[in-house]
């Protein structure tokens, strides 16, 4: 299993874990079954002539106004500038805690404004196009649609 940090985990471990490794991806439990991805390093998986590339970005978006933008929960500048510097690669999995700020919800046929978001999410969907974005954050039961399919809600 493969994760991406959110706003209520423990951001000190994970920083430190974080820094005793430079891998993209980095085992949190002792039988090396669930796998913490870093924010902004893609994880490229292999298995024989197959591949599938790989980017995380976790925590959420500071709100307007947050004063205190160093707490855990949210993105952190050395995260941001790390997005901002991935070379042009094909990325098929965008693997994301929060949503881009444009997410709409549609229950029952009805849109409603989903969040704040998180403008980085919105910049990496539009400049890379991966195939499939998977995030968290929202509450109530799974939802799924290809992107182009969730390009014509908006």
């Amino acid at each position: 299993m493969i994760f991406v940090r959110g706003n209520h985990e423990d951001h000190l471990w994970l920083d430190e874990l974080e820094q005793q490794s430079e891998e993209p991806i980095i085992p949190i439990d002792a039988y090396k079954r669930v796998y913490h991805l870093k924010t902004g390093q893609p994880w490229i998986f292999q298995k024989g002539n197959e591949q599938v590339t790989i980017l995380g970005i976790g925590r959420i978006a500071a709100p307007t106004g947050e004063e205190n933008l160093r707490q855990g929960k949210y993105l952190q500048e050395y995260e941001v500038e790390r997005l901002y510097q991935l070379p042009q690669q094909p990325l098929n999995i965008l693997l994301t805690h929060d949503a881009r700020p444009d997410f709409v919800l549609l229950e029952r046929g009805v849109k409603s404004k989903g969040s704040t978001g998180m403008e980085e999410i919105k910049d990496i969907l539009d400049s890379y196009r991966p195939p499939y974005h998977f995030f968290g954050h929202y509450g109530g039961p799974p939802r799924c649609a290809p992107i182009a399919m969730a390009e014509r809600f908006q």
